[in-house]
């Protein structure tokens, strides 16, 4: 996302109705905004994985017109987010890559 449209994110914003039946609960697979499963194999990169689907899905439910879903790289995150406070496949936090995300793209 651009920092534009992260400005343009409003906060606390309520779920569409779609996406809510009666009982409260939702099986976000049926929507069109949830990526694959992924292997993060032997790497410690969970935050990336997780920084980079929640991304993915948010912006496909918030973010875009026609609710078209892009799949992000967890990868770069590993490799590229270090001197925001993550350790590559030694760990990390999906906050640091969101502060990465906002100021790389």
């Amino acid at each position: 996302m651009t920092q534009k449209e992260l400005d343009n994110q409003k906060p606390g914003r309520e779920a569409s109705p779609d996406f809510v039946p009666q009982n409260g609960s939702v099986d976000w697979r049926n929507s069109a905004c949830v990526t694959p499963v992924k292997n993060q194999g032997n790497c410690g990169s969970c935050y990336a994985f997780s920084a980079t689907e929640t991304t993915e899905s948010a912006y496909c439910l918030h973010g875009s017109n026609n609710k078209q879903l892009y799949m992000l790289s967890p990868q770069q995150l590993v490799s590229c987010s270090q001197s925001y406070g993550n350790g590559g496949c030694g760990g990390g936090w999906y906050f640091y890559c969101w502060n990465y995300t906002m100021t790389h793209g």
